[in-house]
């Protein structure tokens, strides 16, 4: 979601004094405590009047008051408080990039491209996401790395975490490098993914449930990523195919979450129905650019997210997408709707 633009300090100015003749007395306006009285009535009437309008119509009314006021609406960008968990799929195009928000700490999953690093950051401080607690490489493809370098030196991290490169060939591409030497360079701790290693974001923890597999395909070194958090569930396994998916049934014992990234982008190769049965979503989004070369996301995994009644975002058509839980509801915010709305709320 793109910052509003910021009301100069001060306001807009003072207003000019109203011309007045000389000898000009002010109009009394009655008792003040008599008006502060019939005021305080009106804005209860007010709120009372849209709670159930809201009620009625099922629209986050509030949201639009709230942005009238140039204040930032319910389930908008650095809305989580301690008790709840947002997660934001940030537009970046044919990309990732993914941001945990908990009680303050951010966690980003991966970069999106280079072509969209400006945006991505420009993100990320509007959310507040200035410091991040971890940055996460699910595997070294640019369409996930390629903003990374540029979080690293316009970002303080604390920690970043790779996949594991003992299971495929270390990359050389120039980004990839580039990565490498701004870690280096910073002196920033790295970690390689390890099943049963967990990473805690806020009050809430990030999970490494399977650490991929060996391949030749970066996409199948994804680990499979589950945040546990006040009010939210999430599973994220970047571009994992098939063989990450199988490896995680055998490995994890529970891999059911609230909210699921559509692997790989939507793509066919992944998103399997024995691997949805197990994870068993609420809310399903997809990461993926408009009019992508690829057609993701693909027409079977939309399917089968729609066979689990799982409700289905795409920042393509959406959008910005961040889903916020509380532990009684689930809240999808959509940029290009620019609001809100309810899931309710079950048990993952």
């Amino acid at each position: 979601m793109p910052p509003r633009p910021p009301r100069p300090q001060g306001g807009y100015g003072p207003r000019a004094p109203r011309a007045g003749g000389p000898g000009r007395v002010p109009r009394s306006g009655g008792d003040p405590a008599r008006r502060l009285l019939i005021l305080l009535g009106l804005l209860l009437l007010f709120a009372l009047a849209v709670s159930l309008l809201e009620k009625a119509t099922g629209q986050p009314l509030w949201d639009e008051l709230y942005q009238a006021a140039g204040l930032p609406a319910a389930g908008s960008p650095a809305q989580g408080g301690a008790g709840e968990t947002s997660v934001h799929f940030i537009d970046i195009g044919q990309g990732d990039a993914v941001l945990i928000e908990q009680d303050g700490e951010f966690c980003l999953i991966d970069a999106g491209l280079r072509d969209t690093q400006d945006d991505l950051i420009a993100y990320l401080e509007a959310a507040g996401a200035s410091r991040l607690r971890l940055l996460v490489m699910t595997h070294p493809h640019s369409d996930h790395i390629g903003g990374m370098r540029e979080v690293l030196r316009r970002c303080t991290v604390d920690e970043v975490l790779l996949p594991d490169f003992d299971k495929a060939p270390l990359p050389a591409s120039t980004g990839f490098t580039r990565i490498l030497e701004e870690l280096e360079a910073q002196q920033i701790l790295a970690s390689t993914a390890r099943a049963g290693d967990s990473y805690p974001i806020g009050t809430g923890v990030l999970q490494v449930l399977a650490d991929g597999v060996e391949t030749e395909n970066y996409n199948d070194l994804s680990p499979v990523l589950r945040f546990v958090g006040p009010g939210l569930t999430f599973v994220d396994t970047g571009d994992g195919e098939q063989p990450v998916e199988q490896d995680a049934l055998a490995r994890a014992a529970d891999l059911s979450a609230d909210l699921y990234k559509a692997a790989h982008h939507g793509s066919n190769t992944s998103n399997t129905a024995e691997f949805l049965a197990a994870v068993r979503p609420q809310v399903v989004v997809a990461c993926c650019g408009q009019d992508n070369a690829y057609g993701h996301p693909h027409r079977e995994p939309r399917e089968r997210f729609a066979q689990i009644g799982a409700a289905f975002y795409r920042t393509d058509q959406d959008g910005t997408v961040v889903v916020t839980g509380n532990g009684r509801e689930i809240w999808v915010w959509t940029a290009n709707e620019g609001r809100g709305q309810s899931m309710g709320r079950d048990a993952a």
